[in-house]
């Protein structure tokens, strides 16, 4: 998770809008996601539970959406992966890498009933299945 993302969320706590808790995190890199963790518990008052990847955060039932900060060539992998599994997704821009890799995304939350996607440009947007191309 994108370190600004922790104090965007402390900001929200300061309005009406908190109604977002980070419960999760998910890195392969077990230093990075424990470091992110204890930062997180530094600025929101509780640390987040830490996992090696999305797989497992998905199967722990812990949370309804996810934030995807990775890199941006793993963009697209992350948000079907997230679909796949009925979740929520907040994804940063660039949606991915290739035009490809996008209509996979397209194609993949066409097919997930529960989950919606939202990507992150100046202004939230809320995709719920996108028109036909």
């Amino acid at each position: 998770m994108g370190r600004r993302h922790i104090y965007g969320m402390a900001e929200l706590r300061r309005t009406a809008l908190e109604r977002v808790e980070l419960v999760a995190v998910a890195d392969r890199d077990r230093a990075r996601a424990d470091s992110l963790a204890d930062e997180a518990h530094d600025v929101l008052g509780r640390r987040p539970r830490v996992f090696p990847d999305l797989s497992s955060l998905a199967a722990s039932g812990l949370v309804d959406a996810v934030s995807i900060t990775a890199q941006t060539d793993i963009h697209a992998d992350l948000c079907c992966g997230a679909l796949e599994a009925g979740l929520h997704v907040l994804v940063e821009k660039p949606l991915a890498v290739t035009i490809e890799e996008c209509l996979r995304v397209q194609r993949t939350l066409r097919r997930s009933d529960a989950a919606s996607l939202w990507q992150r440009t100046s202004g939230a947007r809320r995709e719920t299945g996108w028109p036909a191309p």
